[in-house]
């Protein structure tokens, strides 16, 4: 079903019923979708109203605050301040900017030091969710991540973080190929034309975009293939990408 608002889809999962308490956020990259739709670059002034208003309804009707995902399009196309704008919008309803870092690999710290500025640039509370130090070359700065963390918090930013218990991540194809190969919703497009896929393998295999590329931290030993929607592509399920 299509929900136009916050609280409709609140009020659908109420009649649905569920076996537990639960609460949501807002995504940062629905709001996205809602001032930019699929289009790179910095939202401007208009665009950033249309995102605050809706994500000060989504407040008034139950939002806990706004979730980001940095590292997908169309949210990797936010850039830091554009998300402060947007999340002071959650403020004084005592909201919570919970993210997706930007970066879980190469730049993990880099990606850390950007919440904190959005969660005190926006004055609300920030929460990391699935920390980690993704891919083996950078699993040394995970230690260097929770001491981040840590001298935040000593030094009065309301920050915290969650993770789950195992050793791999769960994501779609989709992270392996650079942001751009989906602006304006193109992704599939791109995908069935010879030229832009040549372009797509060179930015893989030689990126210029900063963008973190999930599956070259995992490599293809370390990929494995599960959910196929297509029967003819399901044989592939449980085996590794190499």
């Amino acid at each position: 079903s299509q929900f136009e608002t916050f609280g409709q889809w609140m009020e659908a999962m109420e009649g649905h019923g569920a076996s537990v308490n639960f609460g949501s956020f807002v995504g940062a990259s629905t709001l996205r979708m809602l001032g930019m739709g699929q289009r790179m670059g910095a939202a401007g002034s208009p665009e950033r109203r249309l995102m605050q208003r809706a994500l000060r309804q989504s407040m008034e009707e139950g939002a806990f605050g706004i979730a980001s995902a940095l590292v997908y399009p169309p949210g990797s196309f936010a850039g830091t301040d554009e998300l402060i704008a947007v999340t002071a919008a959650a403020a004084p309803f005592g909201g919570v900017y919970i993210t997706h870092l930007r970066s879980e690999g190469d730049r993990l710290l880099e990606a850390i030091d950007e919440a904190i500025e959005i969660g005190a640039g926006a004055g609300v509370p920030v929460e990391i969710y699935h920390l980690k130090a993704a891919g083996q070359r950078t699993w040394h700065k995970a230690v260097l991540a929770v001491a981040k963390i840590d001298s935040a918090r000593a030094a009065g930013v309301d920050i915290q973080a969650n993770m789950y218990p195992y050793t791999a991540g769960s994501t779609g194809l989709t992270a392996c190929f650079p942001p751009s190969a989906s602006a304006e919703g193109r992704l599939f497009r791109n995908l069935n034309d010879s030229a832009a896929r040549d372009r797509m393998r060179e930015e893989i295999e030689s990126p210029t975009e900063e963008w973190e590329n999930l599956c070259a931290l995992a490599g293809p030993q370390g990929t494995l293939l599960l959910g196929l929607g297509r029967p003819a592509n399901r044989r592939f399920a449980g085996r590794y990408l190499d």
